[in-house]
């Protein structure tokens, strides 16, 4: 369950999301959308994304190192 709100103007708004991560800490991110709706679709799809196990860009496991490209 996440949540959507306003930070802005009333004339400017900004909406924002917050949603639970797996851990129980909740995140709170611009969605960049101009209406409450399309915040909340992308309200929807983070919390798809956390419910995956995926929160986002998530961080590489192995660095690829130019030793092939060397080769």
């Amino acid at each position: 369950m996440g949540t959507v709100y306003n930070r802005g103007t009333k004339h400017k708004p900004k909406w924002w999301v917050g949603y639970n991560e797996r851990d129980g800490a909740w995140t709170y991110v611009p969605s960049q959308q101009p209406t409450k709706e399309q915040a909340r679709q992308v309200l929807g799809k983070l919390e798809a994304n956390v419910t995956a196990g995926l929160a986002g860009i998530e961080r590489r496991t192995e660095a690829q190192l130019c030793g092939a490209l060397l080769d």
